[in-house]
């Protein structure tokens, strides 16, 4: 079983994977538990970010005499910080403060 993502494959499920599997976990949910799995990781990296971001932004948004609101929607709020000047992303940080990146 592979895990593509923009088909792309990220990971693969061997076929002794599968079987180690199935000591644990029935096969008739096997597939739907592997699922289930991946979208709750992601999904958490998501809420988890979001908390830190919006916690990060409403702090800096909140002590910065030109701003004038704080969005309340979650895609505006990103929107809006992301457009900011003063906004950079992990790379453009990265970059900023010479740290090489392993990948």
């Amino acid at each position: 079983m592979q895990v593509k993502l923009d088909d792309t494959v990220v990971y693969e499920i061997t076929d002794t994977d599968m079987l180690l599997l199935e000591d644990e976990i029935p096969s008739e949910i096997l597939i739907d538990d592997i699922k289930r799995r991946l979208n709750w990781v992601i999904t958490h990296k998501l809420e988890v970010r979001w908390e830190d971001f919006k916690k990060e932004w409403v702090c800096k948004m909140m002590n910065d005499p030109k701003n004038k609101s704080i969005p309340s929607n979650k895609e505006t709020f990103i929107n809006s910080v992301v457009t900011r000047s003063d906004y950079k992303n992990r790379t453009q940080r990265d970059v900023a403060s010479n740290t090489t990146i392993i990948s």
